[in-house]
């Protein structure tokens, strides 16, 4: 789990401000550090889930994906997950995640290369020189 261990409070009583600190010993700093595990390369046609991690165990997070920086909202996202049914050129690009609320603390970007189809393999016709 990830907590943080400082609390701040503050207190402004005729302009003079006062703080307490409460420390909470032995607990790890909070630190969300998330990160894409996808393939590299998807053949066109095929699909493709690409997986948000994150080292912190979240309570019921939800999940945001960003393709070339702009939020997606087309696709399937279920859990952390982000499913690319019958990947198409349209489909490369660079992928993150973030967990809402903490949009600001988005994954390391990850690239999808999607590879072209060849559709003469295909034919069902022999190609003649």
């Amino acid at each position: 789990d990830c907590y943080h261990p400082l609390l701040l409070c503050l207190c402004v009583v005729d302009k003079i401000m006062t703080a307490d600190v409460f420390i909470q010993p032995d607990v790890s700093p909070f630190i969300l550090e998330l990160h894409v595990e996808a393939p590299e390369e998807v053949t066109e046609g095929e699909t493709a889930d690409l997986t948000c991690k994150t080292t912190c165990s979240l309570t019921d997070p939800t999940f945001i994906w960003y393709k070339n920086g702009r939020p997606l909202t087309t696709k399937i996202i279920k859990n952390n997950q982000l499913h690319l049914q019958t990947v198409s050129s349209e489909d490369a690009g660079s992928y993150s995640c973030a967990v809402r609320g903490s949009q600001h603390l988005r994954s390391t970007a990850h690239s999808l290369r999607v590879r072209f189809r060849n559709h003469l393999s295909d034919c069902p016709y022999r190609v003649l020189n």
